[in-house]
């Protein structure tokens, strides 16, 4: 709901008023953002294995199973079951997509190979950043960002 407010000029033209009448959003209903945090379901603090050996580990399986791969096709979905699964990943950071693979680690985790060097090296991704994923179903990529990096130590 909306309601009308009056609106000061502090400059005055020869023929307006000094006080002209605007809307403005009810105190109560504050503007709707979208949760940039709450986007974000699958979550990785990099450790030294994830930049030096070519692959990264996501965690918690059924996050990953939840909600990146139930967002896929159901023919996709099932291809994910077999050895490896191509998949392109966008970087939102700076728009650019690697071609990776996903597949199954074992019983408790999903991982990333192949083009994950690439966005390692490209990005200058180090131990301690945070990243995020999740699936983005108009452009059937996995989206990639940055999400946090550690402090830089001062120089005292």
């Amino acid at each position: 709901m909306m309601r009308r407010t009056p609106f000061y000029k502090f400059i005055i033209s020869d023929d307006a008023s000094s006080e002209e009448e605007v809307e403005f959003r009810e105190e109560n209903s504050p503007p709707q953002f979208r949760d940039l945090i709450g986007q974000w379901p699958v979550k990785k603090v990099l450790s030294g294995r994830d930049i030096q050996n070519g692959q990264v580990v996501l965690p918690k399986r059924q996050v990953v199973e939840n909600d990146i791969l139930a967002r896929l096709l159901p023919d996709k979905q099932n291809s994910v079951n077999r050895p490896r699964k191509k998949i392109t990943v966008r970087d939102l950071d700076t728009l650019t997509e690697h071609t990776m693979f996903l597949w199954v680690n074992g019983s408790s985790s999903y991982v990333l190979t192949e083009g994950w060097s690439s966005l390692v090296n490209s990005r200058g991704l180090e131990v301690g950043e945070e990243v995020g994923f999740c699936w983005d179903e108009r452009l059937g990529v996995l989206r990639f960002t940055v999400l946090s990096r550690p402090p830089v130590p001062r120089q005292d």
